[in-house]
């Protein structure tokens, strides 16, 4: 199953991707915009109607080793027990 967001942003045609960077860099993919009413104070800026989607259990861009560093400092700071870490480290990587 797709979820599908709708954004409204204010940029120019150039900053428009800059600014749909991080949607993209979450997983999520451009299906429609919609350049709406111009938005003279700030140069050619317009109102922006952004439809996106991604698959549900899309995961953050998130790497293996940051997800073991992550809990790794927990566990280093006391916040989580050894076997805690070792139960999260296994199902991280899928042992």
């Amino acid at each position: 199953m797709k979820q599908t967001i709708t954004v409204n942003l204010r940029a120019s045609e150039n900053g428009l991707q800059a600014k749909l960077k991080e949607y993209f860099d979450q997983g999520w993919k451009l299906v429609a915009k919609q350049r709406g009413s111009w938005w003279g104070k700030i140069g050619n800026t317009y109102n922006w109607n952004v439809r996106l989607e991604r698959e549900d259990g899309t995961k953050q861009n998130t790497s293996t080793a940051d997800e073991l560093m992550k809990y790794k400092k927990l566990l280093d700071e006391g916040a989580i027990t050894e076997s805690e870490y070792q139960s999260i480290k296994e199902k991280i990587l899928k042992l």
